[in-house]
């Protein structure tokens, strides 16, 4: 009997080391899953849209960026301090050409976004203002930092500009 008992322990012993590199392994694999799920969920990381192919027609970018600065023309955003129940603020945009006379007649569009949550950009078209401008109601209930990523088409003249615009007064 003093045989099986000695055999027993050994059978026992050779199962833990096994045991514990697959519990250390598994416990690895559970703690990165987590990591990419904390890491996928987190609202104020963003990666920019079509990245690859905005970098591989860059050269094309820089030719619209010049063509905009070739027309003279600058672009100026406001937008009302408080925002309504429905987190709505009034977005005014002012084109105005290089002798300072307001660009009427365009098609205004913004992409734009809080620098806090760049991920979440809303796309919206403006209005044509009596006074020249350009407006709408725009969901904007953060304050702070928003980049607005503007495009204004008259005619075959096209613009681009980005506009950092304060909201809500800091």
């Amino acid at each position: 009997m003093p045989a099986n008992s000695a055999a027993a322990p050994a059978v026992g012993r050779s199962w833990l080391w096994p045991t514990i590199i697959i519990g250390v392994l598994s416990l690895h694999a559970l703690a990165l899953v987590i990591f990419v799920f904390i890491a996928t969920r987190d609202p104020s990381f963003a990666v920019e849209p079509n990245h690859y192919q905005k970098a591989l027609a860059w050269d094309g970018s820089a030719a619209r960026l010049r063509a905009s600065e070739q027309l003279g023309w600058t672009v100026s955003i406001q937008t009302d301090e408080a925002a309504d129940e429905l987190g709505r603020r009034r977005l005014t945009c002012r084109i105005r050409d290089k002798d300072g006379i307001a660009v009427v007649g365009a098609t205004v569009r913004l992409i734009m976004f809080h620098h806090a949550r760049a991920a979440d950009r809303l796309e919206v078209s403006l209005s044509p203002e009596k006074d020249g401008s350009y407006a709408t109601l725009v969901p904007m209930k953060r304050k702070g930092l928003w980049e607005c990523r503007v495009t204004a088409r008259r005619g075959d003249a096209l613009f681009n500009a980005v506009v950092m615009q304060e909201v809500g007064g800091g």
